[in-house]
């Protein structure tokens, strides 16, 4: 199991974020507006970090980018066609608190 420096370049993610964004139809156009919160938090022992949230698909994938400072996420989703990978969904998190470890 991964110990305490493990979790050393994962705890700007630390903490309640706002998240927001949108779905994208297959011309990229916003076809819904996406609005929650996320929250993610160390296990006990300190050894993994936990984000709980409920998805399931086929052919899809995702990137996730944390702002150096620890202040901002963003996200981007894409969903497999015939023609490739287009762009799904993209989504911005803002830190609703400082990360706590």
């Amino acid at each position: 199991m991964p110990g305490a420096a493990w979790t050393d370049p994962l705890t700007p993610l630390l903490g309640r974020w706002r998240t927001s964004g949108a779905v994208l139809d297959d011309d990229g156009a916003t076809t819904a507006q996406i609005t929650g919160t996320d929250v993610y938090e160390l296990m006990p022992g300190g050894g993994w970090v936990v984000h709980r949230w409920v998805f399931s698909a086929d052919g899809v994938r995702a990137r996730l980018r944390a702002a150096a400072d620890g202040t901002s996420m963003t996200a981007s989703w894409e969903r497999s066609t015939p023609a490739g990978w287009v762009r799904w969904m993209v989504l911005d998190f803002t830190a609703l608190h400082q990360p706590t470890g």
